[in-house]
């Protein structure tokens, strides 16, 4: 359960009962997707409360001169406004539309459900959406902005892309999508000078601004992951730092380690031997996290570039979080044929600690007596042999 989804979904239900995202702490430990249930449960009731009137007042805006119409919309209020034009026939309702200030448009555009009114957006020319995207920018309205990227053409999505200067509001924009599937296409437009500006811009505001470049990392291709997470690897090691700084405030290991592990193999070795990453404190909450969240098919491949200040505070970390976060290294180990890191860990941890590894290694025997003799042969490369009973399972190479 990702804790940017949620955070995504809070400030959006947040913003649709406008409330501080911090009066529904209560609701953090609930999935992002029964939240989004929520707040479109919401909409539906404060729609089908008035939905009659709704229908009247469409029905007279269909006839009035589109002057007329457009002044009682204006004098009704943005909220009104919205949910008639939910029930005026699309052509219709685009030429009003077309007709008002776009300080206006944008506060109507605020309470207007995208869903009910797709085939009005689509009626919309590209430069009425970039202006009024300008117009929410401008205020700092990426929620409302982020409601319409699955409704507006590429042709609008490109215009606003090009109109809008500042990558903060992009990656914040992306932060609150709804369609995450749509998000490759999304950054597809922009060219990679934007992209490389895109990353460097978390630099600035790493609290602020990281949580939305995770989120826009983990719903892109492999191809667009890999590329982006580059241009952040490659940063100096300050701004690497201030990065896993924000990423330990925050606790967005379980975020942060699959885009890591996504990154080319040079940039991989440079960000996981920051001098940061051997911290204890740090270690423990990225330990945590493989083990929560089942990601140490992620970090055991990152222990074979580990240097060995970082790998040894590891496998303290390891050793003494006890059975069961050793149960859970092994059956990625398992799953990922990675005994070899794993084997480089357990020869930094106490005695103890080998013999319990040895022992869960021993009970897969009884599945696989072939993975067994593997992985003992490589504990005796590594002079633990003894404590993995090299004598009586190893057997002939």
């Amino acid at each position: 359960m990702s804790k940017l989804a949620i955070r995504s979904e809070l400030d959006k239900l947040a913003w649709a009962l406008s409330v501080e995202p911090d009066a529904l702490g209560f609701l953090d430990d609930v999935a992002a997707e029964q939240l989004r249930d929520l707040r479109v449960a919401i909409y539906e009731l404060l729609y089908r409360e008035d939905r009659v009137l709704f229908r009247r007042m469409a029905a007279v805006a269909e006839r009035l001169p589109i002057p007329l119409a457009l002044q009682i919309a204006e004098r009704s209020g943005p909220l009104l406004t919205a949910r008639v034009a939910t029930e005026i026939p699309a052509g219709r309702g685009a030429e009003i539309a077309g007709r008002m200030s776009t300080s206006f448009a944008a506060d109507v555009c605020v309470d207007l459900d995208p869903r009910r009114t797709r085939d009005l957006i689509a009626h919309l020319p590209p430069s009425w959406t970039v202006d009024v995207a300008l117009e929410l920018a401008r205020r700092g309205d990426v929620v409302t902005m982020s409601r319409f990227v699955d409704f507006v053409s590429d042709e609008a999505v490109q215009g606003v892309v090009d109109a809008i200067d500042d990558e903060a509001a992009l990656l914040r924009v992306a932060f609150y999508m709804g369609s995450k599937n749509r998000m490759d296409h999304f950054f597809r437009m922009l060219p990679p000078k934007r992209l490389e500006a895109l990353v460097l811009r978390v630099e600035d505001e790493p609290d602020e601004l990281l949580p939305a470049l995770l989120s826009l990392l983990i719903h892109v291709s492999y191809g667009l992951k890999r590329e982006l997470a580059d241009i952040a690897a490659a940063q100096d090691e300050s701004v690497l730092t201030g990065y896993v700084r924000a990423t330990q405030r925050q606790d967005l290991w379980p975020d942060i380690l699959p885009v890591v592990g996504a990154m080319s193999e040079p940039c991989r070795h440079k960000v996981v031997n920051l001098p940061i990453l051997s911290e204890p404190a740090v270690q423990e909450k990225i330990v945590r996290a493989a083990d929560d969240h089942r990601l140490w098919v992620v970090v055991l491949p990152l222990v074979g570039m580990m240097n060995v200040a970082t790998r040894a505070t590891l496998a303290g970390i390891v050793a003494a979080r006890g059975h069961a976060t050793l149960q859970s290294a092994c059956e990625a180990a398992l799953m990922g044929e990675q005994w070899d890191m794993l084997l480089d860990l357990a020869a930094l941890m106490p005695p103890a600690t080998q013999d319990e590894l040895a022992a869960i290694v021993r009970a897969f025997g009884e599945v696989d007596p072939d993975l067994v003799r593997r992985v003992v042969r490589g504990a005796g490369q590594r002079g633990l042999g003894g404590r993995f009973g090299a004598s009586d399972i190893a057997g002939p190479a």
